[in-house]
Formats: C-alpha cells, sequence, structure tokens
C-alpha cells in the first residue's frame, strides 16, 4: 500500500470543538397573521364613458409590502359592478413590524388589464383578536368592504429541538425489537438479554456515482444474505449510494424481495447512459415540469433537469414517488430507516469552508447545527418564521436525487471545456483544490470520453422541427391540433424556445457558477432569529479566498435570504457520518462502504476517514484515532476490511471500514472456492482506480452487465469473505451495551 496518508497529523491537532452538533438555537417569536376576507363591492365604474364602451370585469389585488405571503387576489366577475366574492386570503407578518395593506382594484381584460385605482389602509391600529369591517372607496365613488382579523400563532410549521421526532422515536423501538430477533438467530449463544442491550448499528455508504451505487448493491445484498441487515437499525447514503438506497426504498417489491433479489432490476436501468433519454419528448416533458414549477413560486435549477434524467433512469414507472412515502416501509421496523444527505453552501466560497448537512428521512428533514427540522412532505415549501406562507406539493424522489449528487452538472461544465476550449472565469469556490471537481471525490484526470460522446449526440441531434414541437405539445397538453390556432409566428417561437435552451446548456455561463449548477430551495430559516448556543470567538464570515478547513462551522445561514443552495454532500467529504453522529442516534457500530476515487488501487483508502474524523472532533463526536490506526495499517498490505476501536473509551463506536480493493476476489470466486476456469480467471482480474480504461470513472453512467456484475460481485465477496470481522465486532458491542445500558428511561424521553 502507499506509504503515505492523505491528511496529515496537523489537519487532526486543532484546540478549536464544539460543545454539541447544535450551534444555534432558534427563538421561535409569535406570528402575526392577518385573516383578510373580501366581501363585496359596489358601484365599480372606470368612468361612464368606459363604463358604455365595456362594462368592468373587477378583481382585486392584495398587497403586504415587506410580508412574505406576496399579492394575492380573487377572481374575477364579468359585467358587473356591484361583485360578490367573499373570498379569504391570509398574510404572515412580523410582529415587530409595522404594516400596510394595499388594496388595488382592477378590470381584467383580454390584453393588459386596467387598474382602476389603488387605497392603503394602516395596520398599526388594529386591535389583536378583534375583527374590524372596513370600506375601502376609489375614485371617491367605487367601494370595496373588507373583514380584517389580526391574530397571534404560537405554532410553528417547523420543530425546533435535537431530540429526535415522535415519528423516528416509535421506529426505534420497533426496530429495537426486530433487531433483537436478528440477533438472537446469528447468536444464540450470545444474544442480547433485553432491549436496553440491543446496539444500534448503522450502515453507510460513501459517493461515488453508479460506482457506488453498483458497489452498495452488491453489498447490500451480501449483508442480506448473512442476515446481517437484519441487525442493523440505519442505514446511510451520500450522492451515489443515496440514489441506491433511495430506488432500493422506493421499489414496490421491498422488502418482500430483498437487495439481492432486485439487484437485476438496478442492472437493467444502468445499462444505457441516461443521456441517450435527450430526446425531444423526454425534453419537452422536463422543460414543461420545471416550467411549472417556476410558474408557481419555487426557484429552479439544472438540478432540476438532472433529476428527471435521474429518475427516468433509476425509477423506471414510478417517477412521480417522493421520500414519505417511504415511511410506510419503516414504520413496523421491519428495515432499518434510510438516511440521505446534502449540503447547504455559499454561493460563492468552499464548501469544506462553509457548510451545513441537511439529512433527510422519510420523516422529516432538517439541519442539525440549528436544531430546525420540518416534515419531509413540506421541504420546498415557502416559510417565514418557521411557518409555511405557501404550500406547495411535496417534491418527488427524482428531485431530491438530483440534489443528493452532483456529478452530472460537473459533467457538463467539463464536456463545456472540452468543446470549447475556453478558460472559465476564476471562481474561488470551484477549483481543484476546494471543490469536488477536484480533490474530494472526482478525480481531475478521469476520462469520460463515452459519456461525453453520448451528450453530444443527443444534443446535436435533438430533433427541432415545427412538426415535432406541435406533436410534443399536443401529446403532452392533450391539445387538439386540428383547430390550427398555433399561427406560424407562433411555431417558429416555440422552436426557437427549444433551441435557445439547448443552446444556453451548451454554454458556459449556466454552469459556470454554483448558482447555475446547485440545488436551489425556498429559505425554510428565513425570518427566524439564531442565537449562538454557547459562547465563542468573533468569527470573520468567510469568502471566497478562504481554505481553512470547516471554518463556519460557527457562522450561521442567512435568515434574510429568500433560497438556499443545496449540493452534494461529498464536496466537503464523502462519508455521511454526520447523520449517524447524533447522540440521539446512538449508534455503537459503523459498517462504513468507501467507493471514494483513489489515484490508484495500491493507495491508501483512508482519506475521507481522515476527514470524517476531523469533523467529528470538531464537533465534539465520539469516534475512533483514525490517523493513529491508519499510520500502521498503511505499513502493511492492503485489506479488504480494517476495524477502528478506540483504544481506551468503550463508549466510543466502532467502525468497520470496507473500502474498494480488489483483492482475494481475483482468486476466489466465493470464500474459500478458488477460480479454476480461464473464464473464471479472466472475470475478475480487473482494476478500479488504476485501470487506464477508467471503465469505473466517477464520470461514467453507463455499466453494461458484466462491468456491473464485476463490480457489485466484489463488493459481495469482500462483505462474505470478512463476516466473521462483522460478528466479531457485533458481540463486542452487544458486551459492551451489557456493561454501559443506558437507563430505559433516558433513552425514551430524551432521544
Amino acid at each position: 500500500m502507499e506509504d503515505r496518508l492523505d491528511i496529515t497529523s496537523e489537519v487532526l491537532n486543532d484546540a478549536f470543538s464544539l460543545p454539541s452538533l447544535q450551534v444555534f438555537q432558534v427563538n421561535p417569536d409569535p406570528c402575526h397573521i392577518l385573516n383578510v376576507t373580501v366581501l363585496e363591492a359596489h358601484k365599480i365604474t372606470k368612468g361612464w364613458v368606459s363604463d358604455l364602451v365595456d362594462k368592468p370585469d373587477p378583481y382585486v389585488i392584495l398587497h403586504i409590502p415587506g410580508s412574505p405571503s406576496g399579492k394575492q387576489k380573487t377572481k374575477y366577475f364579468n359585467n358587473t359592478a356591484s361583485p360578490t366574492w367573499n373570498e379569504k386570503f391570509e398574510f404572515v407578518l412580523d410582529s415587530q413590524n409595522s404594516y400596510e395593506l394595499e388594496i388595488t382594484l382592477m378590470d381584467a381584460n383580454f390584453t393588459v388589464d386596467h387598474k382602476i385605482g389603488v387605497s392603503k389602509i394602516s395596520l398599526v391600529d388594529l386591535i389583536l383578536n378583534e375583527e374590524s369591517t372596513v370600506t375601502v372607496k376609489f375614485n371617491e365613488v367605487s367601494e370595496i368592504i373588507l373583514k380584517l382579523l389580526l391574530e397571534v400563532d404560537h405554532n410553528p410549521d417547523l420543530r425546533f429541538g435535537l431530540s429526535l421526532c415522535d415519528k423516528e422515536k416509535d421506529f426505534r423501538k420497533q426496530r429495537r425489537y426486530c433487531v433483537l430477533e436478528g440477533l438472537k438467530n446469528l447468536f444464540p449463544d450470545n444474544y442480547p438479554l433485553k432491549d436496553s442491550e440491543t446496539p444500534v448499528i448503522g450502515i453507510i455508504g460513501s459517493g461515488g456515482g453508479f460506482r457506488a451505487m453498483t458497489g452498495l448493491g452488491g453489498a447490500m445484498k451480501a449483508l442480506s444474505d448473512t442476515k446481517i441487515l437484519d441487525c442493523a437499525t440505519y442505514t446511510a447514503g451520500l450522492s451515489g449510494s443515496a440514489w441506491y438506497l433511495s430506488t432500493l426504498y422506493s421499489h414496490p417489491d421491498f422488502p418482500q424481495k430483498s437487495p439481492g433479489d432486485l439487484l437485476e432490476d438496478l442492472k437493467s436501468n444502468v445499462r444505457h447512459s441516461p443521456f441517450w433519454l435527450l430526446s425531444p419528448r423526454s425534453m419537452y416533458r422536463y422543460i414543461s415540469n420545471i416550467k411549472e414549477k417556476h410558474k408557481k413560486g419555487q426557484p429552479v435549477s439544472f438540478t432540476d433537469f438532472f433529476g428527471h434524467l435521474l429518475g427516468d433512469t433509476l425509477l423506471k414507472g414510478r417517477s412521480d414517488v417522493n421520500l414519505s412515502a417511504q415511511k410506510e416501509k419503516v414504520n413496523t421496523g421491519i428495515v432499518p430507516m434510510p438516511l440521505y444527505t446534502c449540503l447547504h453552501v455559499k454561493s460563492n466560497v468552499s464548501a469544506k469552508v462553509f457548510q451545513d448537512w441537511l439529512e433527510f428521512s422519510p420523516y422529516e428533514i432538517g439541519i442539525a447545527k440549528y436544531a430546525a427540522f420540518m416534515k419531509t412532505e413540506d421541504f420546498g415549501c415557502k416559510f417565514f418564521k418557521g411557518r409555511i406562507v405557501k404550500r406547495f406539493p411535496e417534491s418527488p424522489l427524482h428531485y431530491l436525487q438530483g440534489i443528493w449528487g452532483s456529478a452530472f452538472c460537473i459533467l457538463f461544465k467539463r464536456l463545456i471545456q472540452e468543446r470549447t476550449k475556453l478558460s472559465l472565469d476564476f471562481n474561488p469556490c470551484d477549483t481543484p483544490e476546494s471543490d469536488d471537481e477536484g480533490d474530494v471525490y472526482f478525480d481531475a484526470e478521469e476520462e469520460f470520453q463515452d459519456e461525453e460522446d453520448a451528450l453530444r449526440d443527443a444534443l446535436e441531434n435533438l430533433d427541432l422541427t415545427e412538426e415535432n414541437i406541435d406533436e410534443f405539445q399536443s401529446e403532452n397538453e392533450e391539445e387538439v391540433s386540428n383547430d390550427s390556432s398555433t399561427t406560424e409566428t407562433e411555431s417558429v417561437r416555440k422552436v426557437g424556445i427549444w433551441k435557445d435552451f439547448v443552446n444556453n446548456i451548451c454554454s458556459n455561463s449556466i454552469l459556470d457558477t454554483r448558482k447555475g449548477r446547485a440545488g436551489c430551495i425556498l429559505n425554510p430559516l428565513r425570518g427566524l432569529s439564531l442565537v449562538p448556543c454557547f459562547s465563542f470567538s468573533p468569527f470573520s464570515p468567510t469568502s471566497p479566498n478562504d481554505d481553512t478547513l470547516f471554518k463556519g462551522l460557527t457562522e450561521p445561514a442567512p435568515t434574510d435570504s429568500k433560497t438556499l443552495y443545496l449540493v452534494d454532500g461529498g464536496l466537503t467529504f464523502n462519508l455521511p457520518f454526520p447523520l449517524l453522529l447524533r447522540p440521539q442516534r446512538t449508534v455503537d457500530l459503523f459498517l462504513t462502504f468507501d467507493f471514494s476515487s483513489r489515484e490508484a488501487d495500491h493507495t491508501a483508502p483512508f482519506k475521507e476517514l481522515l476527514l470524517s474524523e476531523k469533523w467529528a472532533r470538531i464537533n465534539n463526536c465520539l469516534f475512533p484515532p483514525i490517523h493513529d490506526l491508519a499510520s500502521e495499517y498503511i505499513k502493511q498490505p492492503p485489506k479488504e476490511c480494517y476495524v477502528f476501536k478506540h483504544p481506551k473509551n468503550e463508549m466510543c463506536p466502532i467502525i468497520v471500514h470496507f473500502p474498494l480493493f480488489n483483492l482475494n476476489f481475483k482468486k476466489f470466486k466465493e470464500p474459500g472456492v478458488p477460480r479454476e476456469t480461464e473464464e473464471e480467471l479472466d472475470f475478475a482480474d480487473f482494476s478500479i482506480f488504476s485501470d487506464s480504461k477508467k471503465s469505473y470513472s466517477i464520470y461514467n453512467f453507463k455499466y453494461p452487465s458484466k462491468k456491473f456484475d464485476r463490480l457489485s460481485q466484489l463488493m459481495e465477496f469482500n462483505v462474505l469473505n470478512n463476516i466473521d470481522i462483522i460478528k466479531e465486532n457485533l458481540i463486542t458491542v452487544i458486551e459492551r451495551k451489557r456493561k454501559f445500558t443506558t437507563p430505559e428511561s433516558f433513552v425514551l424521553k430524551d432521544l
């Protein structure tokens, strides 16, 4: 093994540490809710001359400047001067500010609507919980009658606090019984004697694109077949591993069918590159959906487009599924709870410097740093001071998959650079020293010729003719094209829109910045007051030139910003430990599967563990001494499995680490069963990171059957070949739980 560590001891020797994962506390101030009922109007007029030509078609627009509720309007009535609306509207207000209500009386027209008049009402004198009726006049003639009611809302839609949500607590109770039964089956002579002695095992998968997705599929098959999966409480995935887990848990046949049974489905899905999906018909559907999302008031980015490609590749026939539906799989505790992650980042600062880890579960989505969580269904809604101001449908799973992995956008950027031969403007957050495009898990030298060719062909072969555009529009919108209402000018305009889109995604600008590539959501922290939980030295805000690892841990997210940028978790480090290092989850044993890029097959596989150790130390989380142990491991030949234990502290969790190595698999088709035929030996004789063809590059999105079978069977073999090591450490944590059993009252009350 290469005799060096990627992370030096200097990185780990940092005096600064946090006393808790929660750095800021939210003080949820009460909100004011203004209920406005537009009752009716009298004597609506545009002037007697205009009324003779065209009677008014009135409607009302309500707006409170400074309120996040935006403009709201009534329906319009045709040809009447005395409409009755009786429509109710709600505005969320900051109780510390003063506001006024703007009422605009409008006349609807076929072309441009006409403004009849504007009137304003001060809200300063409104008395809480007392309804008042107000008559508003326009042009000294027209009248609108309103009812106003100002109330106080003490019930935020966000949940504040690091305790686990009630649904997860219920899951843990149910799962604990299932794990206990699983341990009894594995260790008939040495299983936990009571529930409180049952350990919590977490399975962790790294990023690494389709390489990680395929490798974790093989590992999960082995864990399932050996009944180790029956003993796990959590599974956690980042990027490619998150794609695998979310695809597995959304499958209608899981868990009735095992991960091994469903591996063929995954293999079938990744035989062809997702870039071949870029046909005019699918492009029209993607852009129509994205346009509709934007029209409703949600921000969009290139991640939306990528998510559609992933959904059509991995979620065939179920692209409308969402994350909250997975709760039906885990409510009874028969399978581990899946957790997924991404980062909130600044638009112009390296994700290694400033990042907030988000966690996604079927029950909740939130940020432990602020101890702020929302129901999974509410992710993407418009929030203010912890209240939902505007509710949107739950984000589809494929959109979340697009957020969880960003390799596609980076591939696009690299492709653009190759095609244009132009140097992009300097952007500190995207330099190889500070972004995943260099040293996190994307190898800067990896080739992606096959994917580049597929992507280029797809874009250049889009048949964007007038006839095809009309055909796709009629198919998707169920319009009857025979009425020929589309003029020649309109057809040309539609073709132009399509061509503009293709030209835009093939230009530098859209992917040159994180804003163009990152997922973008409405800020759920907007309007909240974030108060430090403890005293620390005043910080200077992170800037584009910063390169200090994790410098932004004591810097709060902007609560005045309307949106947040979300990116692949691998931009910081490539293992989702932050999800399971929360003390409330009490994980005793980690089984980690690391598919991160390395310079060569013989390179030491500890870089991501060392970064995880650094993060854990700063956040005051118990973590084995990776650097000390890895320093000894690199002096030895490489192994399929490494164990990291704290030499003294038995309260510290154990890590059983599986990097991506092809060692004994070359000689054995099963543990203890040698390969004999030339075909068997040839099948297993392959390199991963030292392969000159880069067959398992992060940029490869097409896995033919042989390539898929090789990688998935390799990881299955590595787990089976080291199953005794897993079992030994399971027994170790069981014995530890007997010695240090947490009182049941603590478990139920505080978790």
